[in-house]
């Protein structure tokens, strides 16, 4: 059975491979104007070689960074999740059946819970720091006076509820209880007794009384 975290885990691995292979791909090809002046080439083409060279180093490099970037958010996610699993141990001693990293047919889910009474939930983990507040029609972040939406406008309610469906019909149950789960932002007037959206938007302190409540 997978463990919480693995997946994203894995994937933090490939991007941080693939970042260092660019990364090594930038200082080759910026090395590379040197053994030109071995070739002592024309000034004009010599001049060409060099800013080819290194515009493919500065393509290449950025692209490395970039990679490491998202090779360090990956990790975060992993981390948030791996607490998330920690936090859910005590149910495990009270009959709960807990699933992480479900394979759906459209991504996974981090985590899927089953009551001993049968009833049924899925936790989606988010590490994003900041506040989170609700407009009216879906979740956003805010930094300081910034705004921003998530996943460039993804509507993470319609997701989770989505991996609700998709659950129900795999495990073949009347009903999957969606559950986003913040570990590092703050709820921005958001009442964690009631649902957005059918959605029960939670923080880490709140997971446990909420669930178990239901």
């Amino acid at each position: 059975m997978s463990k919480a975290g693995e997946n994203i885990r894995e994937l933090a691995t490939q991007r941080r491979t693939d970042a260092y292979k660019k990364i090594g791909i930038a200082v080759i090809t910026g090395l590379a104007p040197v053994i030109l002046l071995l070739l002592r080439l024309p000034a004009g083409i010599a001049v060409l070689a060099w800013v080819g060279c290194w515009g493919v180093a500065y393509v290449y490099f950025n692209k490395g960074q970039h990679l490491l970037l998202r090779a360090r958010q990956a990790d975060q996610g992993a981390v948030a999740e791996e607490n998330v699993a920690e936090l859910l141990k005590p149910l495990e001693l009270q009959g709960w059946k807990i699933e992480y990293n479900v394979v759906l047919e459209y991504g996974d889910a981090d985590a899927f819970l089953q009551a001993p009474n049968g009833e049924c939930f899925v936790i989606d983990t988010k590490s994003n720091k900041g506040s989170v507040f609700y407009d009216g029609a879906v979740l956003k972040l805010r930094y300081g006076k910034q705004v921003y939406e998530f996943g460039n406008g993804k509507n993470i309610l319609k997701a989770v509820k989505g991996q609700a469906r998709a659950l129900r019909e795999m495990k073949r149950v009347n009903f999957v209880q969606p559950i986003l789960c913040f570990t590092q932002a703050r709820m921005e007037e958001i009442d964690q007794n009631n649902k957005i959206d059918n959605v029960y938007v939670l923080d880490t302190a709140n997971l446990l009384r909420v669930i178990t409540s239901l």
